[in-house]
């Protein structure tokens, strides 16, 4: 037959390595801890003792960062940063200058415009703007349009108006140049209307600071020329700056 034991006969013995009594967590009672007051805001981390220990709160606008080895308080790096930012969360969901300043709709930097005055061109001929306003075929003589910035051409433009008699069927050739050279941005016109266009072509041309823009009319052998044309045309820049 077994004895019964009261509780109070009941004694449990051990080591008691926490402490029987209420203390604090970083304290002596604990061997590893680094004993400190506690201060508002204070993040405990393991430190490199290792030791659990008091980091102190950081200054406004700081982040927890990690060096690899401990975690400090910090600025936000664009270094750390990856990826896209949608715009409702403050980003510009592009990853380049050009498309951002396109998502946020503030891309374009300016619209300059050209015109001639009445002329009648002639067949098979190459015309360029001269400063004067007038069409010309000497292309040493032309009028061209400095470019201020990298950018790059969003739309090229054209338009006309024939006062004159009206011209027949056939296209004209009418081509964006850079630096005396032909761009991608071309099409072909009729002047078989009274009022022609605009005419849109749109573009992805890259341009470098003080790169030149000019435009050149090559015109068909017409059945009926057209008289008193008096045309122009204009640039979308996109800033790339």
């Amino acid at each position: 037959m077994s004895p019964r034991l009261a509780r109070s006969d009941v004694i449990i013995r051990g080591a008691g390595g926490g402490g029987g009594t209420n203390h604090n967590i970083l304290s002596a009672t604990h061997p590893d801890s680094l004993a400190a007051a506690v201060v508002r805001g204070d993040v405990i981390v393991g430190n490199a003792t290792p030791a659990w220990a008091r980091l102190a709160v950081g200054a406004a606008a700081r982040y927890l960062r990690s060096d690899g080895s401990d975690p400090l308080w910090n600025v936000l790096a664009a270094a750390d940063l990856s990826g896209t930012v949608a715009i409702a969360n403050g980003g510009t969901a592009g990853a380049t200058a050009v498309a951002a300043r396109g998502n946020l709709g503030n891309a374009f930097m300016l619209m300059p415009h050209f015109w001639w005055n009445a002329v009648n061109p002639a067949d098979s001929t190459t015309y360029y703007l001269s400063i004067l306003g007038s069409l010309i075929t000497s292309e040493t003589h032309r009028t061209q349009f400095i470019i201020p910035g990298a950018c790059q051409i969003a739309r090229f433009t054209f338009w006309a108006h024939v006062a004159g008699t009206l011209g027949s069927a056939e296209t004209a050739t009418i081509t964006l140049r850079v630096n005396a050279v032909d761009t991608a941005l071309t099409f072909s016109q009729a002047f078989d209307a009274a009022n022609v266009g605009p005419t849109s072509s749109p573009g992805a041309i890259t341009l470098a600071a003080d790169d030149k823009i000019s435009v050149s009319i090559g015109t068909p052998a017409w059945v009926t020329n057209p008289t008193n044309v008096v045309a122009g045309y204009s640039l979308r820049l996109l800033d790339n700056q």
